[in-house]
């Protein structure tokens, strides 16, 4: 008799492709494989993959934690005698070294100082003999990535708040300004205080002195950056000059002359006996009075030199300033509420807004504000929250001037010219929102977030909403909102809120992905900066915190030495057979890293139905000499990587169901960034659910 044999179900394969970012709004049913039900401190890659994400260390201009060494130090003798997290000192040597931990054979060391000799015993601890020199260490596996993690950990805590106890509160700005970081913060004593980055961390910066005069004379000419001025034994080197009413010319200036220091002062009242003809009316320290501002600054040249462009900054709370690295001008428009709010510079002009006034300077000189001069205003009617410069020509340059509920474009090359045009009456910007990404301007407003382009003809601009995909997340946090930044680097849009989380949109012609992200409680943004290296280079991103931190972004593997923890749940995938029941075999995940990490990978079928049997989850510690591999749910490996693909690795699974949702994590302080493109599904299908 001739056997019947069964059939065999086919073997499919089906590959998801990681893309697309958070969606808590579409269907599930309707979103692309790729995209994420869930996740957190995961972003997207502009070329494709989903990514955990960099941390970030504290700044102050010392040694960066991240670039700290760790290394060996062989030696015999009973190593319960000496404590970890002290300094070891060579007794022959003098060479010195922070112990981070004990092996059998060897003392692990950061911070070493000097040469271990060979035989030699450490001061105090006469039971251990050391056979120097030191061997640098590497990573290459659990262990020695916690090695790296320690040796970090001691370099972190030499780093400072801005001001340390003579500051309290948030840091209130930070800037980037020709290789420097300028952060400011409430001073104890009272005021705000200005400091810059050292190699021995925070410096507060003097910020010198005004001389308020009259009268001032065209036959004494007026006085060149850099001459001395005198009032009888009283001298000063000029640093600035302002003109603030007058001329020179009509024997009737009034202003300002800035002053780093002043010998034998102060000046009094009266005739100036050399550098200028004209009279002093007073003298002032200057001063950062009103404190908990929150500052805006922009880099520009009103000149042609290359070396000339200096910092613009304001806080909504005192004067405006421009600062050239050395000397700090207060700047005084004339209104008697002197604090404007927002700036930019446009066209050789500087703007400010006060509240829904936007008011901008004589060309080219930004001290300048009379009237006569060219200085004006332009009302707006709603509280202006902010300026962004748009893509023009030579003939229709455009400012983009956004109020929170309407925004406008301000067309034209001069003061002469200006036409304010209303872009939107409807929509316009939360404060500090606006930015632009790979030649778009981006807003976030009570529609989410905003791409403004322009259209084929110059000056023209269509504005579209392009977050619905999460716009429950970014309703919710509206009104938590503090500051925003770009990543050239990556082309994303880096929102954060007040809640201690933030949203990384990352924006490119293939690429609209939103992936939100969870910092430590700790850690809450009250201010960003993201520029190029000066000189040239990448982006480095700089971040002031509620605790009075400056943060470096993109550095390190942990938050400050905090645990990333980093999730990604993606959506439900049926492979195109919405109602066919399948039996799920294997998953190969492609990915790529750039050191050592552990992660997890488990999956949910059928929609996570309570009632529908779903895998027991188990773990499988890290192995960083091979891939391990299980028939479980977790999948946890590490291993060292050269930035090469690890394609096609792939772990043994089971369970029937019509649909799969894949889950990674990792959580550590210690593990690398890691980069999944995608994973391969293999399946054989079984019937047609009734």
């Amino acid at each position: 008799m001739k056997l019947n044999k069964l059939p065999i179900n086919p073997h499919k394969a089906d590959f998801i492709q990681f893309s697309g970012g958070l969606d808590t709004t579409s269907p599930q049913i309707l979103i692309p494989s790729g995209f994420c039900r869930d996740c957190v401190n995961f972003e997207e890659d502009i070329l494709g993959g989903y990514v955990s994400v960099t941390g970030y260390e504290r700044f102050d201009g010392r040694s960066s934690p991240s670039e700290a060494l760790f290394y060996y130090l062989p030696y015999t003798g009973n190593s319960g005698l000496v404590p970890l997290n002290i300094i070891i000192t060579g007794a022959t040597s003098g060479a010195t070294g922070y112990l981070l931990a004990v092996t059998p054979t060897q003392l692990v060391l950061t911070a070493v100082t000097g040469v271990f000799n060979a035989s030699e015993i450490l001061i105090t601890y006469t039971g251990i003999t050391v056979n120097g020199p030191v061997a640098v260490g590497s990573v290459y596996d659990d262990t020695t990535a916690y090695y790296q993690y320690l040796a970090s950990e001691r370099y972190r805590g030499f780093i400072g708040k801005v001001g340390d106890g003579a500051c309290s509160g948030s840091v209130l700005g930070v800037w980037y300004y020709k290789g420097i970081v300028y952060a400011f913060r409430n001073l104890v004593a009272g005021g705000v205080g200005m400091f810059k980055n050292t190699s021995s961390g925070w410096s507060q910066i003097s910020l010198g002195f005004e001389v308020y005069y009259q009268h001032g004379k065209i036959a004494g000419g007026i006085p060149a950056i850099g001459a001395t001025i005198t009032k009888g034994t009283t001298t000063a080197v000029l640093k600035a000059i302002t003109i603030e009413s007058g001329t020179f010319a009509a024997n009737d200036a009034a202003g300002r002359l800035i002053f780093a220091t002043i010998t034998n002062g102060p000046f009094t009242v009266g005739p100036f006996t050399g550098g200028m003809q004209a009279d002093v009316v007073s003298q002032d320290t200057i001063t950062i009075p009103n404190q908990n501002g929150r500052y805006e600054f922009v880099t520009d040249n009103f000149t042609g030199l290359s070396t000339t462009s200096k910092m613009y900054g304001v806080d909504g709370r005192n004067r405006g300033f421009e600062f050239d690295g050395t000397t700090f001008v207060p700047i005084n428009t004339g209104n008697t509420n002197d604090t404007p709010s927002h700036l930019t510079v446009h066209q050789g002009y500087l703007f400010y807004s006060f509240d829904g006034s936007v008011q901008f300077s004589a060309i080219g000189d930004p001290y300048n504000w009379q009237a006569i001069s060219g200085a004006a205003e332009i009302g707006c009617g709603d509280s202006v929250t902010g300026f962004m410069r748009q893509p023009g020509n030579e003939t229709s340059p455009a400012l983009g001037i956004y109020c929170r509920n309407r925004s406008y474009v301000l067309y034209g090359s001069s003061a002469t010219t200006w036409q304010l045009i209303n872009f939107n009456d409807t929509a316009g910007a939360l404060p500090y929102s606006m930015q632009k990404v790979g030649g778009h301007a981006f807003v976030y407003d009570d529609r989410g977030i905003s791409d403004i382009q322009s259209t084929l003809n110059f000056g023209n601009f269509l504005q579209a909403t392009i977050s619905q995909r999460v716009k429950s997340v970014l309703d919710s946090k509206r009104n938590s909102f503090v500051d925003s930044h770009i990543l050239r680097d990556k082309q994303q849009l880096r929102l954060f809120f007040n809640d201690g989380t933030a949203m990384y949109a990352t924006l490119g012609p293939n690429v609209n992905s939103f992936m939100p992200i969870l910092f430590p409680s700790t850690d809450v943004v009250t201010c960003s900066v993201s520029q190029e290296v000066y000189g040239g280079g990448n982006d480095v991103v700089f971040a002031g915190m509620t605790n009075g931190y400056v943060m470096q972004m993109e550095c390190g593997t942990s938050f400050d030495g905090a645990i990333i923890t980093a999730n990604l749940n993606l959506v439900f995938n049926n492979s195109k057979s919405y109602r066919m029941l399948k039996r799920y075999r294997r998953i190969s995940l492609e990915m790529y890293g750039q050191g050592y990490v552990e992660f997890n990978v488990d999956y949910d079928l059928n929609y996570a139905e309570p009632d529908y049997a779903q895998p027991d989850t188990f773990f499988n510690s890290a192995n960083t000499t091979s891939i391990s591999y299980d028939s479980g749910v977790y999948w946890d490996t590490g291993w060292t990587w050269d930035g090469t693909a690890l394609t096609n690795k792939s772990i043994a699974i089971e369970g029937d169901g019509m649909n799969i949702s894949l889950k990674i994590s990792s959580s550590s302080n210690y593990f690398y960034p890691i980069n999944f493109n995608g994973a391969l599904l293999e399946y054989s299908p079984q019937r047609m659910l009734r």
